[in-house]
């Protein structure tokens, strides 16, 4: 418990960090409005994440959201050696669920800031990581420049799988269409863009 995964939100965001922790009871949902590169060009998406627990108790819930998932982000906590341990668990749960191949999928070992605690080192995750084909990112939610690229990698990798979905034409006006992302665990208040053309992703944010 406690890896950081709202935090991780939160700071994707715009948040500012906090020492406050609160526990996510079964899944919490937030939208975020944000540009990510496809093909060179800024394309504006809406990402729906759901920030999932990780308890036995919750198994059922997660399973059924995951059905309903276009992307996920795995966190684990890098001063928890459990957290890592745990990571072989959920890739084995998800191979059960997830029936796309390939499925959009990242890992993150979040609170790199607690150089002195961290017992999990970079080098093995990273193994760990390319062994079973998953991206790895480093997090601190203190600074959150670290955490842009590793929700923003998960987000280009659920568009280009399901581009022939999301994509529309321009209107006459060449005005470019807005993409609605639905979520991990890939969040926000500003105002929402008017499109007829504006389409929905989901993806899904799990604690190890």
């Amino acid at each position: 418990s406690a890896v950081g995964k709202t935090a991780i939100i939160k700071a994707f965001n715009g948040e500012s960090f906090s020492n406050t922790f609160l526990p996510t009871i079964a899944t919490d949902l937030t939208f975020v409005n944000t540009e990510i590169d496809i093909d060179g060009v800024k394309t504006k998406i809406k990402v729906k994440v759901w920030d999932s627990v990780g308890q036995e108790r919750y198994q059922n819930l997660i399973a059924q959201t995951i059905h309903n998932t276009e992307g996920i982000f795995i966190v684990y906590d890098v001063t928890e050696q459990s957290t890592f341990n745990d990571l072989e668990k959920w890739i084995e749960k998800l191979n059960e669920l997830v029936t796309i191949n390939p499925f959009p999928i990242i890992v993150i070992g979040n609170k790199i800031d607690l150089t002195e605690k961290r017992v999990v080192k970079k080098e093995v995750a990273e193994e760990f990581c390319q062994s079973h084909g998953f991206p790895y990112f480093e997090t601190t939610c203190k600074k959150s420049e670290t955490v842009f690229p590793a929700i923003k990698c998960l987000l280009q990798k659920v568009y280009i799988a399901n581009r022939d979905m999301y994509e529309v034409k321009s209107e006459p006006t060449k005005r470019k269409p807005v993409v609605t992302l639905e979520e991990s665990k890939c969040c926000g208040g500003k105002k929402k863009e008017e499109n007829n053309n504006t389409k929905l992703v989901k993806s899904l944010i799990i604690k190890s």
